[in-house]
């Protein structure tokens, strides 16, 4: 879930829809739907930058959705399993994958990729990454990693 703008964007669930939902309503919320589309995440949940959702569904299929529209823009194939949602640093999605590593995309609808960081830890990468004062914590289900620039 995000709530931007007075609007909620929902996203997941066993069957993978996405939807928005214009808050503040007194009626029933079927009456403020604005978009509702299939297509979606299980998993992982979206970030919004620049009027789109991006997301990588647990398949590794990368979406990138019009905000204003929930009509698909681009779909791209990234390799490896995601659980972790993406996060949104500057310009830049980072997708930690449970097993291939991080991926760097920049934050647009082509999902270009920038970096593939791969840390000398074989176990698995599932939790979502936090930022904190410049610090990005990664985690598996062995360690606790801070990436901090110097």
């Amino acid at each position: 879930l995000i709530a931007r703008d007075g609007i909620a964007y929902v996203i997941g669930g066993r069957r993978g829809g996405r939807t928005a939902v214009r808050l503040g309503g007194k009626d029933d919320a079927i009456d403020n739907v604005i978009w509702s589309e299939s297509g979606g995440s299980y998993v992982p949940s979206p970030v919004f930058h620049e009027g789109h959702l991006y997301w990588i569904n647990d398949k590794g299929i990368a979406s990138c959705v019009d905000a204003k529209t929930g009509k698909e823009v681009n779909t791209k194939r990234i390799r490896g399993s995601f659980y972790a949602s993406i996060v949104l640093i500057g310009d830049k999605l980072y997708a930690v994958s449970r097993f291939e590593g991080t991926y760097v995309l920049k934050a647009t609808p082509e999902f270009e990729q920038i970096a593939l960081n791969k840390l000398s830890d074989d176990s698995d990468f599932s939790g979502s990454p936090a930022v904190s004062d410049g610090e990005l914590f990664i985690r598996s289900d062995e360690s606790l990693y801070c990436i901090a620039a110097e």
